[in-house]
């Protein structure tokens, strides 16, 4: 039974050793023993095959030590004769060898520990010697991969976040603290520090989006909203996230995510937002605008004969007749439709006055001097004008008006209760983020004025009305609704820009650029003068056979012989007949088969020296067509009357006599 046991145990160790050296060679572990009195090394099998050693010589102590890579041998000798006694009982290294039989380079870390004798001198040492080539790898592989995941993140801008549900606890990493201006130790690390930071507008909607992803109806939990930044600002977040652990019931357990600061990419698509608007707006004003100058056009060409025969007829009356009074009540709604179309073609950008230089700041005390007297008292006027302002070439009258008519707007937003009107005006100058916003502005000098109420103010559909004609807020019979629409044709005419920004219950602020001078000198304005009358003879040509007609009446009550046609190619054929019987023609633009300026350049062909005068219902026509057309020496706009004529006309017969 002994031998029995002896043989069973002998098996059983056999076993163990068997088992010992596959774990060991599956590991890639060899154990050694060196005797530190005699030399003596041991070693298992498996570190045969870790260093690719075949002696006993390489087996020996001198051997293993000299398989060390040799950069880290003068390193590993210093440990092992220094170190391994410093550490005491336990130690612990890392070093790379080369293989005795292919030569490769491999990665091995050593642990061990001594074992003293009775006096407290080393005996042996002993430990095991393991393979950690595959292990570096992968360390160094994690590492770069970490590294990389760094770059990626700090190239994105993306802050990481970690929630642990369960305990409510939050981990932020450093870029998704530094985006709200926080250090790790200020950000917080709890969900309701998150729930603070958030604005009051986004909060239900953010909740929400969150709760649906944590009760698992959505894939992902995504968001962007606002969150308040340390500095007090708020900036706007990507968020974006999903629950990565959740309990055996469903729960969520650990959600993880990124923070992404979109602010700038909002605010972008913000201003793109405006300029499409504001492309859109343009658009639709200068279509309404061609209309405008179409209606005004005809609407002209309806006054000149409503003027030019109650003019004529007042002339065959006595001066004591009654009737004439009457006449010259049709001749003061006469006036007044044509400012009204005086207003339309200034909205639509198709009369042009002559510009001088102008300080608006006289203007502008002028208008407030004005409404002061008009106003009730319960409206104050609080006024910041800077008198150094340099001039700008305008229109005096135009600027008057629209002063006039923003001020005026401001009191009827006010109303009789009262309130407080601002105006300021002052020196700018433009840069390009401003004239990003205002396309048809140019960097540099402007004058700016700004015209603020405290009244009712607008919401944002109103403001998108605002400057179209005929649309107002005001009452039946308070406004005809062209006076904001004129304003923004005369300010666009000038080549300037204005906006206006108002909130309901708030009030309005309208701002108005426009580009000062940047030399100047003062016009000459030519003295009016009485017309005389003539002798000479005249074509008149104008397709309207009612306007036709009363050219010729009026201008024969000067003395002045005229012919008259009503087809551009009919007033052709008569010059062509007859080059030195006329004196001058006049002509309308707008004809059909041939315009009025082609018709004068046709005339100068067959007669060079023929002066034309060219009559349009509107300024479409460029300047630089005009003076491409040397016949043509003056332009006068519809409606006009026959003073106007007669002295356009005297005008143009004496230049040529005197030259």
């Amino acid at each position: 039974r002994h031998n029995r046991l002896i043989v069973r145990d002998s098996i059983a160790m056999k076993e163990n050793e068997r088992l010992l050296l596959e774990s060991q060679s599956a590991a890639q572990i060899g154990s050694y023993v060196l005797d530190i009195r005699t030399g003596v090394w041991k070693n298992s099998p498996v570190l045969d095959l870790i260093f690719g050693i075949e002696t006993d010589y390489e087996r020996s102590q001198d051997g293993w030590l000299a398989i060390i890579h040799p950069d880290d041998q003068r390193s590993m000798t210093a440990y092992m004769t220094q170190g391994v006694m410093d550490a005491h009982d336990r130690f612990h290294k890392e070093c790379r060898i080369v293989r005795r039989n292919d030569g490769m380079e491999r990665s091995v870390e050593i642990l061990g520990k001594l074992e003293f004798d009775a006096g407290g001198q080393p005996l042996r040492m002993l430990g095991t010697i393991q393979d950690i080539t595959e292990r570096n790898k992968s360390d160094t592989m994690l590492l770069e991969s970490r590294e990389r995941l760094d770059l990626a993140l700090d190239g994105a801008e993306l802050g990481i976040w970690d929630w642990d549900v369960e305990n409510d606890q939050v981990v932020y990493d450093e870029r998704a603290a530094e985006m709200l201006g926080y250090s790790l130790a200020e950000i917080g690390s709890h969900s309701d520090a998150w729930k603070e930071r958030l604005h009051p507008d986004d909060l239900q909607s953010a909740q929400e989006t969150l709760t649906a992803h944590l009760e698992d109806k959505t894939p992902i939990y995504e968001s962007e909203h606002r969150l308040r930044h340390k500095s007090g600002r708020w900036i706007w977040v990507h968020d974006r996230g999903r629950v990565v652990v959740r309990g055996k019931d469903g729960e969520p357990l650990r959600v993880t995510g990124t923070h992404l600061d979109i602010t700038n990419r909002i605010l972008l698509a913000k201003e793109r937002g405006n300029l499409e608007g504001q492309l859109v707006r343009a658009q639709k004003m200068e279509a309404i605008g061609t209309l405008a100058g179409g209606i005004a056009h005809d609407f002209a060409n309806i006054l000149m004969p409503i003027l030019g025969y109650t003019e004529l007829a007042q002339n065959r009356l006595d001066a004591g007749d009654e009737s004439r009074e009457y006449l010259s009540q049709v001749m003061r709604a006469a006036h007044r439709a044509n400012d009204l179309v005086k207003q339309i073609l200034t909205f639509s950008r198709q009369d042009e006055e002559e510009r001088h230089p102008v300080i608006l700041s006289l203007i502008l005390k002028e208008v407030l001097k004005l409404m002061r007297s008009t106003l009730p008292t319960t409206i104050e006027i609080r006024q910041k004008i800077d008198t150094g302002c340099r001039p700008v070439a305008a229109s005096p009258t135009q600027m008057h008006q629209v002063m006039m008519n923003l001020c005026t707007n401001a009191y009827h937003a006010i109303g009789e209760e009262g309130g407080v009107i601002d105006v300021n005006m002052e020196m700018v100058d433009l840069d390009a983020d401003i004239t990003r916003l205002h396309p048809h502005l140019n960097e540099g000098a402007h004058v700016r004025i700004s015209v603020s109420d405290t009244g009712h103010g607008m919401d944002k559909a109103t403001m998108d009305k605002i400057f179209e004609p005929f649309y107002t807020t005001k009452e039946q019979g308070k406004g005809t609704g062209l006076g904001l629409s004129v304003v923004h044709g005369i300010v666009a005419n000038h080549g300037g820009a204005i906006s206006v920004y108002s909130e309901p219950g708030k009030g309005t602020v309208f701002h108005i650029f426009l580009p000062v001078m940047e030399r100047y000198a003062e016009l000459d304005v030519p003295e009016s003068r009485e017309p005389s009358r003539g002798t000479e003879s005249i074509l008149f040509v104008d397709d309207e056979p009612q306007i036709a007609t009363l050219g010729k009446e009026m201008l024969e009550k000067f003395g002045y012989t005229v012919t008259m046609r009503t087809s551009a190619l009919e007033a052709l054929e008569a010059f062509r007949a007859n080059p030195n019987r006329f004196d001058i023609v006049i002509t309308d633009q707008t004809m059909p088969n041939m315009t009025g300026i082609r018709l004068a350049n046709e005339l100068a062909g067959i007669r060079p020296q023929i002066p034309v005068i060219l009559i349009s219902g509107f300024s479409e026509i460029m300047a630089a067509e005009i003076e491409s057309t040397p016949a043509i020496r003056e332009r006068i706009t519809k409606p006009i009357l026959a003073r106007d004529l007669a002295g356009a006309i005297r005008r143009v017969l004496d230049d040529e006599e005197s030259s």
